[in-house]
């Protein structure tokens, strides 16, 4: 069973099966950061959790090339007309 809980400075996270309670700010955690609360083997009669953080890692997306676009070979600069490209290249000369 695996339990996402988002941190907060100084948010007191309880188990629900346990009377254990975490701290989030005994932790090096931060607002793009989560807790993963992992049931354990259960210990004398009672369930133990763990606290594990992960990392929350953004991903952009590049743009999609236009079909008909013309890219500098200096510089990288996308121009929608082969006349437009051709007036920016003598930037490069």
């Amino acid at each position: 069973m695996k339990r996402y809980v988002s941190v907060i400075k100084n948010l007191v996270i309880y188990s629900t099966r346990c009377t254990v309670e975490f701290v989030a700010g005994e932790y090096t955690a931060r607002t793009k950061a989560e807790i993963n609360l992992i049931e354990r083997m259960p210990s004398f009669g009672k369930t133990i959790f763990a606290l594990e953080e992960e990392e929350v890692v953004e991903v952009k997306e590049e743009e999609p090339k236009k079909e008909n676009s013309y890219v500098c070979d200096f510089c990288g600069e996308e121009f929608t007309t082969k006349q437009g490209l051709n007036s920016h290249s003598r930037v490069h000369k």
